[in-house]
């Protein structure tokens, strides 16, 4: 027994170090990193404690820093209140300076006291620096190929009973004895450099922290198989770091042959695959990983900048990369990993030379679940100053840190959710099969089939629920295939009924052709585009004795062989926010048909829509819609109509563009029009509606001129939070908001004194983005433009170049008249081939002179 432990000893020390092979690279050392981090005062505060109220008592220490925090405070209170719900009381502080003495105070002050057992350090906190010399052969002797290093090292802040000391008083400790080992687990969330990426740092952090969100609570699925792919100078150990990996993971697959391991491989196959777990072993920097190629003649690499275009999906990594997690480097590999994509949620790997060994130790904690923070500190007590190779131990390991939140485990049961397909092959079948509460997780695709929540009271979602990507809702469609209605609420459902995230088209029945809500239902619709639909009575949405609320929701291009093209609204009281009503058609009333229906359009635009007689609103019998902050016009025949029921009908409409205005309200003497405060008869100047584009143009008379709530009849009514974007309402915060469905950030309308457009960036912007597959890039010309001479025409060039400067696509080369225009960019070059995931910018040149550049990000 004793020779094997002997020979497995050696064998280890043989193993060689991953290295950073670029003969050009230099990381920012101690020196660069005070250079950046001049001396600031330590103050601190702590916010909150939040307490589970389980009998499990594990503490967590959550560090912001200071001038972060109000930008993320609402994703820490999610954070803290999941924690909760795990078992776990948490502890916030806000802390700003530089001293990484004064932030390990606070650490063991937290531990004594309170007994932590993880800290989350989120934000550019202080960072403690070590320095040693590499004994990779632990002879005790620096030796010629022995270097010198100083690295950060998060051991510091987690083994909080040693003795650290700083002998040349350079700054950097170089002694480390007592007790070694740490206490606590620890994690860094640290975006600020991440400079590759075209997200704020808050943005970044919560991104981060809404996906942690998701996957603590069951709503992102874990994949099924893990990856070790094993470069060619450890291929040798290829089997023995699989068996360690399955220990935690079922499926594990091994990629170690020599030239099967590749740059190519690993960027354009496994990066792409559906991996929950990678272990990369790879020589690196901090930048870039270099494949071994060709029998060894050859390298080639996997860049920082690669990794922030391709969107990797695996949720962790374990690189036993040199210095791919030193996270003090801007775009550092393990940051780029962490944040620039959207899936993943922790890397482990080293500040510098080397990384981890002896991986069994690690994985088996995380069998049994606990946190990864956890499994790196029981790891560390079992692989590091153990002996008496504890010199070439520090060589390799010194190094490690967990940049994400270690408080994480690998998996999280997921209560009372189902998958389609996954799970279910339909979505009627998903609803058929679970009880109330469950939700119904769609992926994208198109479902031919006719949904009917048959009384249950549940969520069915696309992904959009999860991520809050709009562009699952176009992703997800249920198709009726013209036989019958798109989805049927008609059992009694209740406002926790949700439909969310989803295209519905193709559907036609007798009423209701996309969405028909009958018998008392109530649900919440949200999010979602009921198009091309048909039916005799409301051919977008037929509500019957039923008060169903909308928002976010576009009706467009349906038709009604009889009344509400629209909609159709019978004995109902619908609410819709944030809605967009448009071409729509039908016999009687082309956009709405009331009867004995109180309907509430708040921040909602109504146009284009036509019918043969009637109005836009149609209101029958004793119907009384109101109107806040809402945009009807260009309908036919008239924007609203009164017909001649034997039951008065009124209509309430405030701080609202009406086309004709009051007076162009037809209510055949049959009611009451209420005209309140703030009602325009102005055309909001839509930004391109032939493109069916109602975005407001900057100088558009509805900007700012809505109102933030309103009593009516007793009821208060209030203006959204968001637009139907997920834009803020009122932007900016100190104004007013907008009438219609988009809310545009001016505030006000953008004039100049002569009532022209100033000449700034002439409103140049994309939207949306980040984008996939295209975006809409909007600009102004004016008569007030450079080198125009007061011409009325301009020749204007709109250029999209690469990173490089490299010109991709010409969208714009001709005379423009003076005023707003919009181009679609489909992510294609000029010869008509699909480009890259990536940064791209956006020119404009007008009558030669540069007006403007703008950056967006394209997303596969």
């Amino acid at each position: 027994s004793l020779m094997v432990i002997t020979n497995l000893s050696a064998r280890y020390q043989d193993i060689p170090v991953t290295r950073d092979l670029n003969p050009e690279g230099k990381y920012n050392d101690y020196a660069k990193y005070i250079e950046s981090h001049q001396p600031k005062h330590t103050q601190y505060s702590e916010v909150n404690r939040v307490y589970s109220h389980q009998e499990r008592d594990e503490n967590i220490l959550i560090i912001v820093e200071s001038d972060l925090y109000p930008e993320i405070s609402e994703s820490i209170g999610i954070y803290q209140d999941d924690l909760a719900n795990e078992g776990f009381n948490s502890f916030l502080i806000e802390y700003e300076g530089t001293s990484h003495e004064d932030l390990k105070f606070f650490i063991m002050l937290y531990f004594q006291e309170e007994a932590i057992v993880s800290v989350v350090l989120i934000g550019d906190l202080p960072v403690a620096w070590f320095e040693m010399f590499e004994d990779w052969n632990n002879n005790g002797v620096q030796d010629e190929n022995e270097g010198w290093v100083n690295f950060p090292i998060d051991l510091y802040f987690s083994d909080v009973d040693g003795n650290w000391q700083d002998t040349d008083l350079n700054g950097i400790y170089d002694y480390h004895e007592s007790e070694k080992h740490p206490e606590i687990g620890i994690g860094r969330i640290k975006a600020d450099n991440m400079t590759f990426l075209s997200s704020s740092e808050s943005e970044l952090i919560n991104s981060y922290f809404q996906r942690n969100h998701l996957f603590r609570n069951g709503f992102i699925q874990s994949n099924n198989t893990s990856l070790a792919y094993i470069d060619d100078d450890w291929a040798w150990w290829g089997y023995e770091y699989q068996s360690a990996m399955e220990l935690a993971f079922p499926d594990v697959e091994l990629v170690h042959e020599i030239n099967e391991t590749n740059a190519s491989d690993y960027r354009n196959n496994r990066l792409s695959a559906e991996y929950e777990f990678i272990q990369v072993h790879v020589h690196s920097g901090p930048d870039a990983h270099y494949f071994c190629e060709n029998d060894g003649n050859d390298w080639n690499t996997v860049t920082n900048y690669q990794i922030s275009y391709l969107n990797p999906d695996a949720h962790f990594y374990n690189l036993f990369a040199c210095s791919n997690s030193r996270f003090t480097e801007n775009n550092n590999m393990g940051g780029m990993y962490l944040f620039g994509n959207e899936y993943c949620l922790g890397t482990i790997g080293s500040t510098k030379t080397g990384s981890m060994l002896w991986f069994e130790d690690f994985y088996f904690p995380l069998s049994i679940d606990e946190t990864l923070g956890e499994a790196l500190r029981q790891w560390w007590e079992l692989s590091v100053d153990t002996g008496d190779d504890w010199m070439w131990e520090r060589s390799w390991f010194y190094g490690m840190v967990i940049q994400g939140d270690p408080t994480l485990k690998l998996n999280y049961q997921a209560e009372n959710i189902v998958f389609v397909p996954d799970d279910y092959p339909t979505i009627q079948t998903a609803i058929d099969s679970v009880d109330e509460g469950y939700v119904v997780l769609v992926n994208p695709g198109t479902y031919v089939e006719n949904i009917n929540f048959n009384g249950k009271n549940l969520v069915v979602a696309s992904m959009f629920y999860v991520t809050g990507d709009f562009s699952f809702i176009s992703q997800t469609i249920i198709d009726g295939d013209r036989d019958g209605n798109g989805v049927t609420f008609e059992n009694n459902e209740d406002s926790t009924a949700f439909l969310t995230g989803f295209t519905i088209m193709n559907s036609s029945s007798l009423q209701g052709g996309g969405i028909v809500c009958i018998n008392n239902s109530n649900p919440r619709i949200n999010n979602v585009i009921i198009t091309d639909n048909a039916a005799s009575y409301g051919g977008g949405i037929c509500c019957i004795d039923s008060d169903p609320d909308f928002n976010c929701v576009i009706i467009k291009n349906s038709t009604a062989f009889l009344n509400g093209g629209g909609m159709y609204l019978e004995n109902s009281s619908p609410t819709f926010v944030n809605s967009l009503i448009e071409n729509n058609s039908g016999l009687w009333s082309g956009g709405i048909y009331c009867e004995n229906s109180n309907p509430v359009f708040i921040n909602t635009t109504i146009t284009q829509n036509t019918g043969e007689s009637g109005g836009t609103i149609t209101a029958v019998n004793n119907s009384n819609p109101i109107l806040i902050n809402s945009i009807l016009w260009e309908n036919l025949p008239v924007e609203i109509y009164f017909s001649e029921t034997e039951n008065p009908n009124s209509v309430y409409l405030v701080n609202s563009a009406i086309q004709g205005g009051e007076e162009g309200i037809e209510t055949n003497d049959n009611g009451t029009v209420h005209w309140l405060d703030g009602n325009i008869d102005e055309n909001p100047l839509f930004l391109n509606p032939d493109e069916y584009d109602f975005h407001l143009q900057d100088i558009s008379p509805c900007i700012g001129t809505g109102i933030n709530e309103i009593e009516i009849n007793g009821t208060w009514f209030y203006a959204p939070e968001f637009d139907i974007e997920g834009n803020p309402r009122p932007a900016p915060a100190e104004s007013m908001p907008d009438m219609g469905t988009y809310e545009n950030p001016l505030g006000e309308p953008q004039v100049s004194a002569d009532d022209e457009l100033p000449v700034t960036d002439l409103g140049l912007v994309n939207y949306p983005n980040p984008f996939n597959p295209q975006t809409t890039i909007r600009f102004t010309t004016t008569e007030r433009s450079p080198a125009t001479d007061g011409n009325t025409e301009e020749n204007t060039e709109l250029v999209i170049y690469n990173l490089k400067g490299q010109k991709i696509k010409t969208l714009v080369d001709k005379k423009l008249n003076a005023g707003y225009h919009s181009v679609i960019w489909d992510g294609k070059d000029d010869n008509n081939q699909p480009v890259s995931s990536g940064i791209y910018f956006y020119k404009l040149r007008i009558d030669g002179c540069n007006i403007a550049s703008k950056k967006m990000l394209l997303i596969k």
